[in-house]
């Protein structure tokens, strides 16, 4: 199978707010707990802070979720951590809320923050109609962030999260792609998921 490679729009950044100096080592390498998987919003930003910091020696510990980024922390497996904190539509991300309160014995350096626009993309399997569609797929805080559009839009469609390793979307859409009988589903997430799985884009700049 071919997957045309298009140019991703880069992060767009609101703010970016450097808090503790000199918090690593660029001359070793360090690695990095991120909650979820290759594709979503998180490595996005990620990726953006990396290059803002011209760190070149790192590596990534995809942790699925947030309770695995605490527990990775306080087994000392990894150096640092990067998890979404807030939504400015959907609030406060409550898998993350919970997992601190949970590891609330972990100690938490802040670095920095990046403060991103996130604008998800409406996306299927190309091998379905549309109408066929019987469900949307993606994190809680996508449905939160997006609730008002997907009513108003497309109102027969259930929504759909789910918990541990499948509460990314990153991950839901990679079961999309995989799987048949995973096709009725239509996903709500970053666009780089439509690149990668080769999905067909139905709606974008969703909040």
């Amino acid at each position: 199978m071919t997957i045309e490679i298009k140019r991703q729009p880069p992060l767009e950044v609101k703010q970016y707010k450097r808090i503790s100096p000199d918090s690593y080592d660029i001359t070793k390498e360090i690695t990095i707990a991120i909650q979820w998987w290759p594709g979503s919003f998180n490595e996005k930003a990620l990726q953006w802070f990396l290059s803002q910091e011209k760190l070149s020696n790192y590596k990534i510990i995809y942790s699925y979720t947030s309770e695995k980024v605490f527990e990775a922390l306080y087994k000392n497996k990894v150096d640092f951590w990067f998890f979404a904190l807030h939504n400015r539509v959907g609030l406060e991300v409550d898998e993350t809320l919970e997992a601190m309160m949970i590891w609330h014995n972990v100690n938490l350096n802040k670095i920095a923050r990046v403060d991103a626009v996130i604008r998800h993309t409406f996306m299927k399997h190309k091998d379905i109609n549309i109408e066929k569609l019987q469900h949307i797929a993606a994190h809680p805080q996508v449905f939160l962030q997006c609730n008002n559009f997907l009513r108003n839009r497309y109102p027969e469609l259930d929504h759909y999260s789910w918990e541990g390793n499948m509460i990314d979307t990153a991950t839901l859409a990679e079961a999309v792609f995989q799987w048949k009988l995973w096709h009725e589903y239509a996903i709500c997430g970053p666009s780089e998921l439509a690149t990668k799985y080769n999905f067909e884009i139905v709606e974008e700049n969703i909040q």
